[in-house]
């Protein structure tokens, strides 16, 4: 079953497992772990930080705001 706020593969520049950084500013390395629409319809790529010091840690972007590292 397909959950209405899932991406399609096929529609999303991301995927689960994309090593990727902010496009400006800090860099924010890490892993893609999901990607999702929100209520409104617009993509959001959950990015799991690979820095030693903040491992783990998870923050939101939409898909402007990240590159494949």
């Amino acid at each position: 079953m397909f959950w209405p706020f899932m991406t399609s593969p096929s529609t999303s520049l991301f995927r689960v497992g994309d090593r990727v950084e902010k496009a400006s500013g800090y860099k924010w390395p890490g892993v893609v772990v999901a990607v999702f629409r929100t209520r409104a319809g617009e993509e959001r790529i959950v990015v799991e930080c690979t820095v030693p010091e903040v491992a783990g840690a998870l923050h939101i972007y939409s898909p402007s705001q990240i590159v494949v590292a």
